[in-house]
């Protein structure tokens, strides 16, 4: 004899969807392009414009970097100067560059791998 107990939280799961009506439109809140380090030049301060392309042929888009952009590296979140230190460095990275699609605006740039602590002074 099969047991009706599994059953009732699926059908009130479902009884409680249907009754919510139709779902929310989804909406994009963030595009983003994956490049690399050496495929674009960081302007000296942490506003201005970065120029970027989704692949080799495709057209560049020019996204605008604001005071409230964030700068990470791996996880770990870093001052421009930083982010800007390792980026321009001869080493290449992946880049990955989060923006608001409407505004153009970049919300944050993530340098892949992890941050190297700086040196203790003593």
């Amino acid at each position: 004899m099969l047991s009706r107990q599994p059953i009732l939280p699926f059908l009130g799961l479902a009884l409680m969807l249907a009754a919510t009506g139709t779902p929310a439109a989804m909406q994009i809140v963030e595009q983003a392009v994956e490049t690399s380090t050496l495929s674009v030049s960081l302007p000296d301060r942490n506003v201005g414009s970065l120029a970027v392309a989704a692949c080799a042929g495709c057209k560049p888009l020019l996204l605008r970097l604001t005071p409230g952009t964030r700068y990470l590296i791996g996880k770990a979140e870093v001052p421009y100067a930083e982010f800007v230190a390792l980026a321009r460095g001869s080493t290449n990275h992946g880049l990955g560059v989060f923006y608001d699609g409407k505004e153009r605006r970049i919300t944050r740039l993530i340098i892949s791998g992890t941050r190297v602590a700086p040196p203790r002074r003593r």
